[in-house]
């Protein structure tokens, strides 16, 4: 069964994040709105999105490597955006500085190379209301008439500084959902919440933009906004592509890695004793969202019976089974030693650095 099922962990703090977004969402958008802060608005709206990604994750349940893909592509989506809003924001304040420098300074040189303006649209629905966006809007409009008439208002409209304490909360709550959404991730074993975890701490990176951003504004320091953006444009693209890239190899049927290999053969290594349970060897697995089938070969004593052998199996399933609660599936071959055949895995002194031969298995047409 899926990690995300009705009344479980999973789906309490997916609940959690999905009701803070409409609170923030509503809180975020009457103060940008009310207290000219084209910032506070434009969290707003990505707090809205964001409300696509809890719903996402609630109706992926049953198919997390496909909600977790979702999610990933919001991030990755939401990174591109921020980072043409960024850019449209530090051309509008770099633009009119470069004019207003001798032509004989280089940077003069660099304007037929640079776009007057990046299309942003959220910015031209809400240029009106802007801690960055109206000051630097007007001052741009005063260097580049082409512009100029679409700025005359966001000279009179006047940032409140006390915005900064709604960046602030929003920087704070998203922070915890965050953490309290990775812990459960991590208990559950759920790729689809750790990737709403992460979308959880991509917000609170942009409420803390948009918390400098007025900030910024409001001390004459304009340009940490665009720069900040720019920033975290590229952790949440990282973020976003990294969870994309999983999620397609799970789609794919992609084996486990090296790393989680590791951590399996740490678990069945202590159990060979050299007595019942002489080597364990070719440990595979595949991942399914947040569930994990597993196959690998036991060899035992060739005069043990059928009896005693199923004892063994059933003990390694069970040890691996109580560390690992994300197996859900273990199949395992037992192998009887062959009259001189050498034994080379799990728990015999073998060099595993020695051997880079790809892992094998028992159970197709070649099988032992």
């Amino acid at each position: 069964m899926s990690a995300l099922s009705r009344n479980d962990k999973g789906s309490r703090i997916t609940l959690l994040g999905l009701a803070s977004n409409v609170l923030l969402t509503a809180l975020k958008g009457v103060a940008g709105y009310a207290m000219n802060s084209a910032s506070l608005i434009a969290e707003a709206g990505h707090s809205f999105s964001d409300m696509g990604a809890d719903f996402v994750t609630l109706a992926c349940w049953k198919f997390e490597t496909i909600g977790t893909l979702s999610v990933s592509l919001i991030l990755v989506v939401a990174g591109i955006g921020i980072a043409l809003h960024s850019y449209h924001l530090l051309l509008q304040v770099m633009l009119p500085w470069i004019h207003t420098l001798d032509p004989s300074n280089p940077l003069q040189s660099l304007l037929p190379y640079i776009p007057s303006s990046i299309p942003s649209p959220l910015l031209e629905l809400f240029h009106n209301h802007g801690p960055g966006g109206h000051e630097a809007h007007a001052a741009a409009g005063a260097a580049i008439d082409a512009h100029s008439h679409s700025h005359d208002h966001a000279a009179t409209a006047i940032l409140n500084p006390h915005a900064a304490w709604f960046a602030l909360i929003s920087v704070v709550v998203k922070e915890w959902l965050f953490r309290a959404t990775k812990k459960v991730a991590d208990e559950v074993h759920s790729p689809v919440l750790l990737a709403n975890a992460f979308h959880h701490r991509s917000d609170a990176l942009t409420s803390g933009v948009a918390l400098f951003s007025i900030l910024g504004s409001h001390f004459g320091a304009p340009v940490l906004d665009p720069l900040g953006g720019i920033v975290v444009s590229i952790f949440i693209l990282q973020q976003g592509l990294g969870l994309s890239r999983t999620s397609i190899l799970e789609l794919l049927d992609k084996g486990i890695d090296d790393s989680y290999r590791a951590k399996l053969e740490r678990i069945v290594q202590p159990l060979v004793n050299g007595r019942d349970l002489l080597e364990i060897r070719n440990v595979r697995g595949v991942k399914a969202g947040g569930l994990t089938s597993l196959d690998l070969t036991i060899t035992v004593p060739p005069t043990m019976s059928v009896v005693e052998s199923h004892a063994v199996e059933a003990h390694v399933r069970e040890t691996i089974m109580r560390q690992r609660k994300e197996v859900r599936e273990l199949k395992i071959h037992v192998h009887a030693q062959e009259e001189g055949e050498v034994l080379t895995g799990l728990g015999v002194g073998k060099d595993k650095d020695a051997d880079d031969s790809p892992v094998r298995h028992d159970f197709g047409r070649d099988g032992c």
